[in-house]
């Protein structure tokens, strides 16, 4: 039987559509609103492309995220943010991915007539000073913060000596610094802390955590990654200035 090249084509085709629609996955991804946020969402984007994959995206507020995660609503939460101690990292209410994608620079921002001591804070804050963080990264750094929602509330309490200090991720803190044009603050480095990818528990947690890892890899690579992130990579590391 002689077959005709247009026929192998057209089978070839419909092979690659086959394997398509049987591989293909969907994943529901709750991304943090945060002044980045449409730039992971083109990066969820293009893991979609390198991995034949897709992602129903939603963009909500970090506490809702982690909500939505806890409840089993969303596969994934991003950006997660990796605590430097690891009986943290178990307990978490996700687990992370084995991908690290950047690194997340946080800044105490604390009131300059009341000085704090950050390694005093990182054996406990036995001090007990007042630090308040967003509900969604309460509980990841070595002592107990005090959550919050109101980030502008917050910044505004560090400046009037409400409390004593408030600790945010410095891409998103700094602009809200020089939005309010407060005056009585004063920034420091708390911490540099991997940023990885929140998954759901579950039975598939293993497959999406090689899926995220091999679309990375991939990503990194291509040099896409870099391109994507280039402002959050860019915020990778600390800004050593003063309001």
């Amino acid at each position: 039987m002689t077959i005709n090249r247009k026929t192998v084509i057209i089978a070839v085709s419909w092979a690659l559509v086959f394997n398509t629609l049987i591989f293909a996955k969907d994943y529901k991804v709750a991304i943090m609103q945060l002044p980045t946020a449409e730039s992971f969402a083109s990066f969820f984007r293009a893991l979609g492309d390198a991995t034949n994959n897709t992602f129903e995206i939603q963009i909500v507020p970090p506490a809702r995220a982690i909500y939505l995660i806890e409840n089993k609503q969303v596969d994934i939460v991003f950006p997660a943010t990796v605590s430097n101690d690891p009986k943290k990292q178990t307990g978490s209410i996700f687990d992370y991915s084995a991908a690290r994608v950047f690194k997340a620079v946080f800044v105490l921002y604390a009131n300059k007539t009341k000085p704090i001591d950050i390694e005093e804070l990182k054996r406990g804050n036995t001090s007990n000073y007042k630090i308040e963080t967003t509900s969604s990264l309460a509980d990841m750094f070595e002592f107990k913060l005090l959550p919050t929602t109101n980030l502008e509330g917050s910044m505004k309490k560090v400046d009037n000596g409400t409390i004593d200090g408030f600790i945010y991720a410095q891409e998103a803190g700094d602009p809200l610094l020089t939005r309010l044009g407060v005056g009585n603050i004063n920034r420091r480095l708390y911490s540099k802390n991997d940023i990885a990818f929140g998954i759901q528990k579950s039975e598939n947690e293993a497959e999406i955590d090689k899926m995220l890892k091999d679309g990375v890899d991939k990503l990194k690579n291509n040099g896409k990654l870099n391109q994507i992130l280039s402002v959050s990579i860019k915020n990778s590391e600390y800004k050593d200035w003063q309001p």
